[in-house]
């Protein structure tokens, strides 16, 4: 049942998005719990306004105001459906999806567990310790972890003076290791 409400809500806002029929989208995770480990909204708006396919926004009700940022980030190329899933259809539209892309959160675990390409991006987190699950095992497809190249990172920190771990991460080296899997 999760999986129907997930894919008609879908298929009506891609047919209002682009007037076409769902044949296919990403989900984009740009909220976590802290602050730090959010990869900056105007990259992900950035990253969906360079794609060719759906970009479905995920999100609780808290996390509206990020998804709002990123949405204007994309001048409007998303679809934002924070804090209109529950999480059994938040399981669903990942489980529809040819691929994620995320902060560490859960949703990564999720996407992780269900076999979804992820393309998953780590700052103060450590993905030896918090990643994905097999993310570092040879011939591991359809995962790819980013991390940031400071010297500080990881840190575990929850709040930071000058968070630029996350915005270490181009844009553009997301964009490849995404395209990889579409």
């Amino acid at each position: 049942m999760a999986k129907e409400n997930v894919k008609t809500l879908l298929s009506q806002s891609i047919r209002t998005y682009s007037g076409d029929e769902l044949k296919g989208y990403i989900v984009i995770v740009p909220s976590t719990s802290w602050q730090t480990k959010r990869w900056p909204a105007e990259y992900f708006g950035a990253l969906i306004t360079g794609l060719q396919i759906p970009s479905v926004i995920t999100g609780g009700d808290a996390d509206k105001e990020i998804a709002q940022k990123v949405m204007d980030s994309s001048k409007g190329n998303g679809i934002d459906l924070s804090g209109r899933t529950n999480l059994k259809e938040l399981v669903a539209l990942i489980a529809g999806a040819k691929a994620v892309v995320s902060n560490d959160s859960g949703p990564l675990h999720i996407a992780v567990a269900l076999n979804i390409p992820v393309v998953a991006l780590f700052g103060p987190t450590d993905p030896e310790k918090t990643g994905p699950y097999g993310w570092n095992r040879p011939g591991a497809y359809g995962l790819t972890v980013l991390r940031s190249p400071l010297n500080c990172s990881p840190c575990f920190k929850k709040t930071c003076k000058e968070p630029i771990c996350m915005s270490s991460i181009p844009v553009k080296t997301v964009f490849e290791e995404l395209r990889k899997y579409l």
